[in-house]
């Protein structure tokens, strides 16, 4: 957005806040949100509200009240038409000012409902040996961990963790049957190098099963939970996903796939590259689907369905966001438990509550549930590593 749009949109923010719009200033500034998304209004609220808590001279409640009547399409003033609204509300701000609501950072203070905060995952995870021996790669410095076979395992200044061969030529018969497993707990994500170079991300609360080095046929793995994969090309051997629900068949690609045990249903998601995606379920003949890059099979109990994919939201928390699109509240809460080791609890029914937005998975665990308060619809209180829901 230019200078001038910039300007124009504060000037617009301003004279609704102190109610002066009409009906032309409201059309006009709910446009110029819908064209250059939700920056330049995230900013507005943002510098009023370190105003008025740095001057003490602007009511930080009067704020909210402007700032929620917008998000939650609630304009009071009878000057406004209700159709005009409503109908500038559907086309410019059902995604933009909403997704707001959880991209404002608000300065808070303390809060008796928040009785402790939380602070989010990092790289953590359990490395366990083919003789069953487990390495904390949190508590292990960088460097060799354990050697198997003819490969060694080491963990980079970065976190990550390698497989490398000592003597490539002897790693057909010197590494037969070696089977390692990592797991990252609730609040723990970890990269890893496998030894044919395929490149491994595991989110919060999973773990995959993997060969210390693969045979000369395929290259075949178990995974629970999510991860992103940039496997390695080898057109002699495919690389071969297995979960709970499908098997995931590919040369060479990068992809998602999302597959918790406690989700009803488990994504695909290919990035580039082309995938095979079969289902587990034999009740109606095992279904087989190809997926082009941008497409996601869903599959559940029930079956297999391939549609368009959205990239940004399946890769969101490879790139350390969360993002939602129109996403139900306890599918939101079920991300939040993984990845800040919480217990959710609800007090009510919760089940017509959806949310857009996004915001970095590396805040507090307070600051993503303020941005939730924010719409005035729901409200949480924290107490250990509890989490109560209420309305």
């Amino acid at each position: 957005m230019n200078q001038n749009k910039q300007d124009r949109l504060q000037f617009l923010l301003g004279r609704y806040s102190k109610n002066l719009s009409s009906d032309k200033d409201l059309e006009e500034m709910f446009g110029i949100i819908r064209e250059s998304g939700n920056y330049d209004f995230d900013r507005y609220f943002e510098t009023e509200w370190q105003i008025a808590e740095e001057q003490k001279g602007k009511s930080v409640r009067d704020l909210d009240h402007v700032y929620h009547s917008i998000v939650n399409n609630n304009v009071s003033s009878a000057k406004r038409p209700v159709k005009l609204f409503r109908m500038v509300i559907a086309a410019a701000m059902l995604v933009i000012v909403a997704s707001a609501a959880y991209l404002i950072i608000k300065p808070f203070g303390g809060s008796e409902e928040f009785a402790n905060d939380v602070l989010p995952g990092r790289n953590r995870a359990v490395l366990t040996l083919n003789d069953g021996t487990r390495i904390d790669l949190d508590q292990r410095k960088a460097g060799q961990l354990a050697g198997q076979g003819t490969v060694s395992i080491t963990k980079s200044a970065n976190g990550m963790l390698t497989y490398k061969f000592i003597d490539q030529g002897k790693s057909a018969k010197n590494n037969s049957g070696l089977m390692n497993e990592i797991s990252t707990p609730n609040g723990g994500q970890y990269q890893l190098l496998l030894s044919d170079g395929t490149k491994v991300w595991l989110n919060a609360t999973s773990s995959i099963r993997f060969p210390v080095a693969f045979s000369a046929g395929e290259r075949k793995i178990t995974l629970s939970g999510e991860g992103y994969f940039e496997v390695a090309h080898d057109a002699k051997r495919p690389f071969i996903i297995y979960t709970a629900r499908e098997q995931v068949k590919v040369l060479g690609t990068h992809f998602n796939i999302n597959s918790y045990q406690n989700e009803p249903v488990s994504y695909t998601t290919l990035v580039e590259g082309r995938v095979e995606v079969t289902s587990n379920d034999t009740s109606a003949g095992k279904s087989v689907h190809i997926l082009e890059p941008g497409q996601e099979a869903a599959v559940t109990n029930n079956g297999t369905a391939v549609n368009a994919a959205d990239l940004e939201k399946a890769l969101a928390w490879k790139n350390g966001y969360f993002i939602f699109h129109n996403e139900n509240l306890k599918t939101i809460m079920r991300d939040i438990e993984r990845w800040y080791d919480v217990t959710v609890v609800y007090e009510g029914d919760f089940s017509d509550k959806r949310f857009e937005g996004s915001i970095s998975r590396f805040k507090n665990v307070s600051e993503i549930l303020r941005k939730f308060e924010l719409t005035n619809s729901i409200h949480f209180k924290i107490k250990g590593r509890r989490i109560t829901v209420t309305k």
